[in-house]
């Protein structure tokens, strides 16, 4: 058995394409996949499933998605070990990461465009840090994300790519729900 977490985007934000997660996770489980846990309302999802491909696990839960509650969504499916590798590249100190309301991993769905990176350096505020490992996007801004320029709009437009952020806290509860999946299946 696999583990994956899928991360969907843009579901329950400002009252828009609304999912309940008991509904979600049966719906996941109508699908064939076990274990199903979902963490707070943006659409995280850990479980495990037989399939071996990612990207096919992805256009089933958008599919079923579809289906179900009419309506498109972007979805993520990370393995374990690919979750793992993103938050263990985190390239902040200890004392940033040890402040976790402030540090935020974009993920994205595809490599992005690195041109647009002039762009985005523009953006920044004084006080922010980010770097751009493979798909992964890190941001430390101390000021709050609601109040940074280096938002997940900003990165899909310059970087030409479709994201999906997360705080380091929710990153962190992932791999955490993951790893206590696996060594069930262990």
């Amino acid at each position: 058995m696999n583990v994956f977490i899928a991360m969907l985007r843009g579901i329950n934000v400002s009252g828009q394409k609304l999912i309940k997660m008991e509904s979600l996770r049966k719906s996941m489980e109508t699908i064939g996949f076990t274990d199903v846990a979902t963490y707070i309302q943006s659409g995280n999802i850990v479980f495990g499933s037989k399939e071996n491909d990612s990207e096919m696990v992805a256009n089933l839960i958008a599919d079923t998605i579809k289906t179900e509650y009419g309506f498109d969504v972007p979805v993520l499916v990370l393995t374990l070990t690919k979750l793992q590798e993103i938050v263990d590249n985190i390239p902040f100190s200890v004392e940033v990461i040890e402040s976790p309301a402030s540090v935020y991993i974009s993920y994205f769905f595809s490599e992005p465009d690195k041109v647009g990176m002039a762009t985005i350096e523009i953006n920044k505020q004084v006080d922010e840090q980010f770097l751009l490992i493979g798909a992964a996007f890190y941001l430390y801004c101390p000021s709050g994300y609601g109040n940074t320029k280096i938002s997940n709009t900003l990165l899909e437009k310059k970087l030409k790519v479709t994201a999906t952020t997360r705080n380091w806290k929710t990153s962190l509860k992932l791999v955490e729900l993951a790893h206590e999946l696996q060594q069930k299946y262990s």
